[in-house]
C-alpha cells in the first residue's frame, strides 16, 4: 500500500508516495488530498525544498521506483547524470548498451515515477531541445536553470533585429535565505557588427 503526502512548493503541489520504507513516487498533483503523516515523506520533501532553493545537489532519502527491467536500467542511468549537466536520449541509450534505443529511453523517461530524484529533466533531445516533461516544459527549464545557475538565449543575426535574454540565479546571501531569480534582456533593432560580436562574447560567459 502506498501512502501519499502533499506539499506546496515553488513548482506546484508535490505528491510523495511512500511504501515499505522507501519513496516510490514523486510527482506534481492538481490539488492536495487527505493523507496520513509520514516521517519519510517529510524528510524527502525537506530535501526537495533544499534542492529547489539551491542548497542541495544530491538526494539521500531511499527510493524504490517500480517499473520494467528496461525502465529501471534507464532510470539508474539518469541518476548518474551529475547535477548541472545534461545528456541526450541517444547518449543514455548508449550508456545502457543499446545505442539504437533512444525512443525507448524517451518512453522510459516519460514513465519515470520519481520526479527530481530520478532526474529526467537532465535529458534533452538530440538537437538540445527540452522536449517533453511530465511537470511541463517551463518546470524543466526552471530546473535546468537552477542547476546551471543561468540560461542564455540569443536570437537574431547580424542582418536583422537581435536580442539577448539571460536568466540567472543569485545564490542565497545568508544561511536559510532563498535563491533570487533574476533576468536581463537586451534588444537591438539594427545592431552594428561590432555590437553583435560584443554581445555574443558577453553571452558566452554564461
Amino acid at each position: 500500500m502506498v501512502n501519499y503526502c502533499y506539499y506546496n512548493s515553488e513548482i506546484g503541489i508535490i505528491k510523495i508516495g511512500v511504501s515499505d520504507g522507501a519513496v516510490c513516487e514523486i510527482g506534481i498533483a492538481d490539488c492536495p488530498r487527505g493523507s496520513a503523516p509520514s516521517v519519510l515523506a517529510d524528510r524527502a520533501f525537506k530535501e526537495i525544498s533544499e534542492y529547489l532553493n539551491g542548497k542541495r545537489k544530491v538526494f539521500d532519502f531511499p527510493i524504490a521506483p517500480k517499473g520494467t527491467d528496461f525502465q529501471r536500467k534507464v532510470w539508474s542511468a539518469l541518476r548518474e547524470i551529475p547535477y548541472g549537466e545534461t545528456k541526450t536520449y541517444g547518449e543514455i541509450a548508449a550508456d545502457i548498451g543499446n545505442p539504437k534505443a533512444a525512443r525507448a529511453v524517451g518512453n522510459a523517461c516519460n514513465k519515470n515515477p520519481l520526479l527530481l530524484a530520478v532526474p529526467c529533466h537532465r535529458v534533452l533531445g538530440a538537437n538540445g531541445s527540452l522536449t517533453g516533461f511530465a511537470a511541463g516544459i517551463e518546470v524543466k527549464e526552471r530546473l535546468l536553470l537552477l542547476e546551471k545557475n543561468t540560461v542564455c538565449k540569443i536570437k537574431g543575426s547580424r542582418e536583422g533585429a537581435f536580442s539577448v535574454s539571460i536568466n540567472y540565479i543569485l545564490p542565497p546571501s545568508d544561511e536559510g535565505a532563498d535563491c533570487l531569480w533574476q533576468s536581463l534582456s537586451v534588444s537591438l533593432e539594427a545592431p552594428t557588427e561590432t555590437a553583435v560580436e560584443r554581445w555574443h562574447g558577453f553571452a558566452s560567459l554564461f
